[in-house]
């Protein structure tokens, strides 16, 4: 069984301040619904993480905006084998992961990933911007509001 234990999470953008408190989520649909919290700006999302796995094609989602039904995602972010992603969808979806440097499982890093749409995000691991590509889409885009809620943990 995957588990990412969550000791904070943290959003932050212009019209909302959201801070969580400890949890601890196998991964397996165990979650929590913020709401509606529309983001059409900049935004930053962080949270202490601990996984007990860096398996391939194991997600382990920190954060999400998106419909339960069919995926559609306004933005994210979670844990992917080892490297942290951030991503975001409008009519395209956009994603950024981190290849340096990688999380090692039953530790604790805080993880914090910022984006303006002016500029590339910027994934922090433990407080240093981390190496970090787009690995689907191209280019920034102004996100979207829609109807969707925001999670922490999967469902």
């Amino acid at each position: 069984m995957k588990t990412l234990k969550f000791l904070s999470i943290l959003m932050l953008i212009p019209s909302l301040c959201f801070a969580g408190a400890s949890s601890n989520y196998n991964a397996d649909g165990d979650f929590v619904n913020v709401g509606d919290v529309d983001v059409t700006g900049g935004i930053s999302i962080g949270a202490w993480v601990n996984t007990d796995t860096t398996a391939a094609l194991e997600i382990r989602t920190i954060h999400t905006k998106r419909s339960g039904i069919d995926n559609a995602t306004n933005y994210g972010l979670d844990n992917e084998n080892d490297d942290i992603r951030f991503y975001y969808n409008t009519t395209t979806f956009h994603v950024w992961a981190t290849s340096s440097p990688t999380l090692t499982t039953n530790a604790w890093f805080f993880v914090i990933a910022t984006y303006d749409e002016s500029n590339d995000p910027v994934i922090y691991i433990n407080g240093t911007a981390a190496t970090a590509s787009q690995t689907l889409g191209v280019g920034n885009t102004t996100l979207t509001a829609n109807n969707y809620n925001a999670y922490i943990g999967d469902f």
